[in-house]
């Protein structure tokens, strides 16, 4: 059975309320109901934190495809993680894992006047980091923090934390990964 393993932070584990949830791994697996989808996420993971439990979290799944997505905790200047080696990073995790593997998602928006320093100048950096990442190793990649931008209003995507996503959030982001699948594998549906 195709296996989809999803790998990041607590946005993809589902956070709500203080607590994780399957909310984003329900909504991945109702939309690819012949897979196996094994949510890998971390609530505060960064990319250094990544590299770190990548084996037993990823690569003992034995994976068919990996949603990678990291970078909202990497923004956090108390994580003293640059846009330069946020890059190195995300694009060792994928050498690792395969290239062909990977789907890339960008970092998410988050409300800058709510986390200061996580602005959307900030947020920008971080988002070509990612972006270039996916172009040297020749990876799909998805914008999520245009994607948000691009709604009414990014804010009632989110939590009111500022960074954790709501209902609506979570359906644009299973809805762009969804369609990042489909177009790059060949799932049983």
């Amino acid at each position: 059975m195709f296996k989809i393993i999803l790998f990041g932070d607590s946005i993809f584990a589902g956070y709500k309320q203080g607590f994780t949830s399957s909310i984003f791994k329900d909504l991945i697996q109702r939309h690819f109901p012949q897979t196996t989808v094994v949510n890998a996420a971390m609530p505060g993971a960064t990319t250094n934190d990544a590299q770190a439990w990548l084996t037993d979290l990823v690569l003992d799944e034995e994976p068919d495809l990996v949603v990678q997505f990291f970078g909202a905790n990497d923004c956090s200047s108390t994580n003293y993680i640059t846009p330069d080696l946020f890059q190195e990073q995300t694009a060792a995790i994928a050498q690792v894992i395969g290239p062909d593997k990977i789907l890339l998602v960008s970092p998410p928006y988050s409300d800058g006047q709510r986390l200061g320093d996580r602005n959307p100048a900030t947020i920008a950096r971080f988002v070509q980091a990612s972006q270039q990442a996916a172009d040297d190793l020749k990876m799909p990649w998805i914008n999520l923090f245009e994607a948000m931008l691009q709604t009414k209003n990014p804010n009632d995507l989110l939590q009111a934390d500022g960074i954790h996503f709501t209902q609506t959030g979570y359906d644009l982001l299973s809805h762009l990964i969804c369609r990042g699948i489909e177009t790059g594998w060949h799932i049983p549906q």
